[in-house]
């Protein structure tokens, strides 16, 4: 569940550490950044996380203000995932607000008959276990073969019936304090911003300004670091309305002057040696090869591959110098994420030197 905490309210972990792939996170967050309309007139800054964090709260209050990052199409009337946002940021509130008002409801009986008892117990290793827990344990017990069935299945038993004298000790309180209909408002209020979540998360973008707003907020989401899997549904959305954008281009706008020939030089030579290393990277492959690669076979592999690596940092850490640039670089940036898998280094990179285009 996740923490009815406002995401200011104390430090956001970051969420590279958590299961789900931090890479395909930062790709689709640049991909969404870069296609968004950008002004011509650009501040040279060092793009920190926190300044990263107000550009996306930025494109998102523009755009439910009807406005694009340009100002020349209201966004929010056309993109489904903005209202989206706002049910369940509503819904959110709500909850947040609940959860304060019982917090400090509980808080006044505190004196009088204590605190509210808490629905976890003891079992085998774990000093605290919840009945949402028990069942997954213990079929772990039963699955792993070191304890005996019998055993396992005589302790589940007990854990149940203390959970269940717990469950009978919160509602006895509930019942002494009055707070019975606080808990049941409590709950329904999360299963409707839940319901509210995976609306949103379910809502396509039509828009790169709405997939920003989207992966902004599941990464505030995701960095809190325990929530529920709708923020990683909502990556996913976004992710995949991107994939089916394309950002507008001048046929010619590589070659036509408005991009300079350093920046030309750099795409060309990364294709070059990214083709140069999927030509050789067999060799460095026994299941292909059918045996072992020869030290020979490694070495070329080797070398190929970081050939492409030099080439490709050296293209990420080009700053741009004006639209028609940072265009055509996330152009290429997002032909990279359909045939290479960027690196986390070589993501920062990127942000920080096309980020001195996107304010």
């Amino acid at each position: 569940m996740a923490r009815a905490v406002e995401p200011d309210q104390e430090p956001m972990e970051r969420f590279m550490n958590q299961h789900v792939s931090r890479r395909s996170v930062v790709a689709a967050s640049a991909s969404a950044a870069m296609a968004l309309p950008l002004s011509a007139a650009a501040t040279s800054y060092a793009l920190a996380e926190t300044a990263a964090d107000q550009e996306w709260e930025k494109v998102e209050r523009d755009s439910a203000l009807g406005m694009s990052a340009s100002g020349r199409k209201p966004a929010a009337a056309v993109d489904p995932v903005f209202e989206a946002i706002r049910v369940y940021r509503k819904s959110r509130a709500n909850w947040f607000r609940l959860c304060e008002a019982k917090w400090k409801a509980e808080a006044a009986h505190w004196d009088i008959h204590g605190r509210r008892p808490l629905a976890l117990v003891a079992w085998d290793h774990y000093s605290a276990i919840g009945a949402s827990e028990v069942d997954a344990y213990r079929d772990r017990l039963l699955a792993s073969g070191r304890r005996n069935p019998t055993q396992v299945e005589a302790e589940y038993a007990a854990t149940v019936e203390k959970l269940a004298v717990k469950r009978r000790e919160i509602d006895e309180w509930d019942k002494k304090t009055g707070m019975t209909p606080v808990y049941r408002r409590n709950r329904r209020a999360l299963r409707e911003m839940r319901a509210d979540a995976e609306r949103m998360a379910a809502t396509i973008p039509t828009t790169p300004a709405g997939a920003a707003a989207l992966i902004k907020i599941a990464v505030a989401d995701i960095k809190e670091g325990e929530g529920p899997a709708w923020p990683w549904r909502a990556v996913i959305t976004a992710t995949r309305a991107l994939k089916r954008m394309t950002v507008q281009l001048p046929a010619d706008s590589e070659g036509s002057g408005l991009v300079s020939k350093k920046l030309i030089d750099l795409i060309s030579k990364h294709r070059e040696a990214y083709q140069t290393y999927m030509a050789v990277v067999h060799l460095d492959d026994s299941a292909e090869l059918g045996r072992d690669p020869t030290p020979r076979e490694t070495r070329i592999c080797g070398k190929a591959s970081a050939a492409e690596e030099r080439s490709l940092n050296r293209l990420c850490s080009y700053v741009c110098k004006d639209t028609a640039e940072v265009r055509a670089k996330a152009r290429y940036m997002k032909e990279c994420l359909d045939i290479h898998t960027l690196s986390d280094d070589q993501m920062e990179i990127a942000l920080k030197a096309a980020g001195e285009t996107w304010l």
